[in-house]
């Protein structure tokens, strides 16, 4: 989380220097300066970007089991990594393994 947070903030410090850098470029008449802030703003707001997609990625494999469970569905542990997962998904969420609907994973489920 903490360094989540340090990505986003030096992001967005970038993008704001490069902004600096493209008012600057106007009082000095200078196209070289312009060009520089233009690069160091698209860095820092691609920074930004990529950030958040990594976050939400990694969202996305936190399973809340108490909510699961209140919408019915039954959680089971992959045979290969042991996380839990759905047992309604087709593969692991964390490892890719095929979650097949057998008789040992059925009595494996977490209730």
């Amino acid at each position: 989380m903490k360094n989540r947070l340090l990505g986003l903030i030096s992001g967005l410090t970038v993008s704001f220097l490069g902004l600096l850098t493209i008012i600057t470029s106007y009082f000095a008449v200078s196209i070289l300066l312009f060009f520089i802030g233009i690069f160091f703003l698209v860095l820092g707001i691609l920074l930004v970007i990529l950030i958040q997609s990594l976050n939400i990625f990694l969202m996305d494999k936190e399973l809340n089991v108490e909510m699961l469970k209140k919408s019915g569905l039954t959680i089971v542990e992959c045979p290969k990594c042991c996380k839990q997962n759905v047992l309604q998904d087709i593969f692991c969420v964390h490892c890719g393994e095929r979650l097949g609907i057998d008789d040992e994973i059925q009595e494996k489920h977490i209730t």
